[in-house]
């Protein structure tokens, strides 16, 4: 009897080739680049979450967007740089589609959204492979997210998309299978600094100290070991004395890069490493010289506020 012939699986599309002009108006800061609390960049932490569904993940940059194509490609991700994505979302879209047109179906997310839970990603994948839909999203609180999900038959039409609309008059002139999901994470996206950790941190108590952050840094790894102790020690109420605001930092210090901050030579933190582009490094003598001090100033001056 015969091999079954196997259907072309679903490939994944994670498109990171906007500009995010409200994230950064000077357009120096990139949002798929900046950290999230446990230091991850946005645009890997949405990346990893496809990548977990759909093995095959096509990231959609600009070209000369080296440094993000760097941490895609360490991801997992398979990189393409695409000259049309400057014409928009539609543009990055179809130059995906064009180059996997042996695809099953496609699968696609944003740059900018990296809370979506694996368990909604699934959901819309396998409402694709069954065949169940032609057009899948997810749906929390009456409101269509991402990703979303296409099968082959719309190949052709999604490889000739073009401008910043994306495929929204394919949804509007297609049935779309709604999946609910009890996930906030289809809607959230990055738009302004204030979105890295107005979904994941709550914004009170010792975490409060840490916002904004210094206006330099020691090693490539401090921005993420600051954004790390900020998540960490989230909820913590302010401490009451100065010795336990030492012991609290030094203990979230210790724990996050398994050294003692009293230690001085440099410590690589490996889940501060993205890419290839930094080595994790964190500098001692910047947390003791510059942020420590920093924060027992804001600290003194949260204590006097009534």
């Amino acid at each position: 009897m015969p091999d079954p012939v196997r259907s072309p699986a679903l490939v994944g599309v994670l498109l990171a080739a906007g500009l995010g002009t409200r994230f950064d108006p000077r357009g120096r800061d990139s949002k798929l680049l900046a950290a999230l609390p446990d230091g991850t960049p946005v645009a890997v932490a949405a990346a990893r979450r496809l990548l977990a569904v759909t093995p095959e993940v096509h990231a959609v940059v600009r070209p000369g967007a080296g440094r993000l194509a760097d941490y895609l490609a360490g991801a997992g991700c398979r990189v393409l740089p695409a000259e049309a994505s400057k014409q928009g979302m539609g543009a990055s879209l179809a130059a995906a589609v064009r180059a996997t047109r042996e695809a099953g179906g496609w699968l696609v997310a944003l740059g900018d959204m990296p809370w979506i839970g694996t368990a909604a990603i699934r959901a819309v994948a396998q409402a694709i492979t069954t065949g169940r839909a032609g057009i899948a999203a997810p749906r929390h609180g009456g409101r269509r997210g991402h990703p979303v999900g296409f099968a082959a038959v719309h190949g052709e039409a999604l490889a000739a998309l073009g401008g910043d609309a994306g495929a929204r008059a394919l949804l509007g002139s297609h049935p779309v299978e709604h999946i609910e999901v009890d996930d906030p994470g289809v809607l959230r996206d990055v738009d302004t600094r204030e979105d890295l950790l107005a979904h994941a941190v709550p914004r009170h108590g010792l975490a409060a100290l840490f916002d904004p952050p210094p206006e330099r840094w020691g090693l490539r790894g401090d921005p993420h070991l600051w954004d790390a102790l900020r998540a960490r020690l989230a909820g913590v109420p302010l401490p009451d004395s100065d010795e336990a605001f030492e012991a609290c930092i030094a203990s979230a210090y210790a724990d996050l890069t398994g050294q003692p901050l009293s230690l001085r030579q440099p410590a690589q933190v490996p889940a501060f490493a993205h890419g290839g582009r930094s080595s994790g490094m964190v500098s001692p003598p910047f947390w003791s010289e510059v942020a420590l001090p920093l924060l027992r100033g804001r600290l003194a001056a949260a204590r006097r506020r009534p």
